[in-house]
């Protein structure tokens, strides 16, 4: 996943909390900055100036072998005492087919 400041501001404390189903076990995960933290599923990514943007890669195993869709959402958590002028896209969902 990615996360990017748009600006005007630069955002302080970024976090992203990303819902993985219980039907997936995390293997690993790799941030271009800041820490994953796999129990409580989310990415303290820290400062992000005007137009950054940082990468987390999640690797994990599909432990569920039932056929169908596996949905995952993650979501930019909200600044303290910040204003997102565009809080519409703070959240992405990425969609899993186990056959």
């Amino acid at each position: 996943m990615v996360v990017a400041n748009a600006g005007p501001e630069v955002a302080t404390g970024v976090q992203v909390a990303d819902t993985l189903p219980a039907a997936l076990t995390i293997l690993s995960a790799t941030a271009t900055r800041g820490a994953f933290d796999a129990a409580g599923r989310v990415w303290t990514v820290g400062d992000l100036g005007v137009d950054e943007a940082d990468t987390l890669r999640i690797r994990a195993e599909v432990t569920d072998g039932t056929p169908g869709t596996i949905s995952n959402i993650a979501r930019a958590l909200q600044l303290l005492l910040q204003v997102d002028p565009a809080p519409g896209n703070d959240a992405a969902e990425a969609t899993l087919t186990v056959s």
